[in-house]
């Protein structure tokens, strides 16, 4: 179960057994393996809908947000949706600057090769 915020409301998202196993068929499982079970679930809601999909991805994990590299999809840091969002917060940790969400991007470019089936 995935909840997304639309137009102020919060709805769920369920991600199917065909959209699970799309994923599954493109990594490699000892890469799926290192994500959490519902940021692997959001990758692969992401993943089939990839096609004029007008959601957004924000986390801070770093094996995640490689995945959306290795799968071409796009996602935001948490500073930069606080950004959009016009909400002032002082991130203490870097791990959820945009600096790091898109080296970390790039490198799941770079790693195409490793994780795809």
């Amino acid at each position: 179960m995935n909840l997304v915020v639309l137009n102020q409301k919060i709805e769920e998202i369920s991600v199917s057994v065909e959209m699970y196993n799309a994923l599954q068929n493109v990594l490699t499982a000892s890469f799926l393996e290192g994500i959490d079970d519902g940021e692997r679930e959001a990758i692969a809601f992401l993943y089939s809908t990839r096609e004029g999909s007008a959601y957004l991805f924000c986390t801070g994990d770093r094996l995640a947000i490689k995945c959306l590299g290795i799968l071409g999809l796009c996602g935001i840091s948490l500073q930069e949706l606080l950004e959009k969002l016009k909400i002032g917060a002082d991130l203490h940790l870097q791990t959820h600057s945009r600096a790091l969400f898109e080296k970390m991007l790039s490198k799941g470019l770079q790693e195409v090769y490793l994780h795809k089936k």
